[in-house]
């Protein structure tokens, strides 16, 4: 259950801050933080969702043909 509400909390802020160009990684670590994640577990984490969030956004700029 913890693990559900978590991913539903990183997709919306990873959503909201990819609108804005930011991408919401300055959250994914005190967001798990507060879930009492270690650090260098939540450091990892937060790296993947980076990745994660920048892959789909270029996939979405390079159908559109905006990637040079």
């Amino acid at each position: 259950m913890k693990i559900a509400i978590l991913a539903a909390i990183f997709l919306c802020v990873s959503l909201f801050f990819s609108m804005l160009g930011m991408g919401g990684g300055m959250f994914y670590v005190p967001i798990l933080l507060f879930a009492k994640t270690p650090i260098h577990d939540a450091a990892a984490i937060s790296l993947s969702l980076i990745l994660a969030t920048s892959l789909s956004a270029l996939f979405v700029f390079l159908k559109n043909k905006l990637v040079d």
